[in-house]
């Protein structure tokens, strides 16, 4: 799928690019940038679906009773300190 990306890059790095050369690698430019949208098309969409799943999850957590907010990375990693600390009382 990137192989357009590369076949440009390749083309781009050449010193002697006459009228043909040029046209390919303008063509293969266009190619990639393509490439580049459907892959951010893609990104976009998973994103999405990774937001609907956390939505879910929350959702499922709050009618739990455990609240409506996940942890934050900081309470998270300031619990595993924590607990590496007293790992090491022990």
């Amino acid at each position: 799928m990137l192989q357009p990306i590369l076949d440009a890059l390749n083309l781009s790095d050449s010193d002697d690019l006459d009228d043909a050369a040029l046209h390919d690698l303008i063509k293969q430019m266009d190619v990639a940038g393509d490439v580049a949208d459907d892959l951010e098309g893609k990104l976009d969409r998973l994103i999405g679906e990774l937001g609907k799943v956390e939505e879910g999850i929350l959702a499922e957590a709050d009618t739990d009773g455990k609240g409506s907010e996940a942890p934050s990375a900081d309470k998270k990693a300031g619990t595993e300190e924590k607990e590496v600390g007293d790992e090491k009382r022990e």
